[in-house]
């Protein structure tokens, strides 16, 4: 998947919407890719899941959830013991959307003070 690639490789460098745009075509490729091929692009998938939820914007986190969401789906369909293998990486990849942000922890600590 050329995409994958090209989302990866120039992730640091694009703006915002570009990266957002280039997980939405990540998740429009899912409706042209064979369900029996979908397990060879595991790796690829997770490293750009990863990357978006990396960063701190929720746009990216959401974007990032509907491709693992869509993804974990397909795979299911196929090769539910490849989910099963990859399973904690699929788990550390969520644990950005569980954390919550600095600012409300800075908030909170503000009001107990006050």
């Amino acid at each position: 998947m050329l995409v994958i690639n090209v989302a990866k490789t120039n992730w640091a460098q694009q703006s915002l919407s570009d990266r957002i745009h280039a997980l939405r075509c990540l998740k429009t490729l899912f409706l042209f890719l064979h369900e029996e091929d979908s397990p060879k692009y595991s790796t690829q998938i997770m490293s750009t899941i990863n990357k978006a939820m990396s960063t701190s914007s929720p746009r990216l986190h959401f974007g990032a959830l509907s491709v693992l969401s869509d993804y974990v789906q397909m795979v299911l369909k196929q090769n539910v013991k490849l989910i099963g293998a990859n399973l904690s990486d699929i788990v550390v990849a969520l644990f950005p959307v569980f954390e919550e942000p600095t600012y409300r922890k800075r908030n909170r600590h503000a009001q107990a003070s006050d």
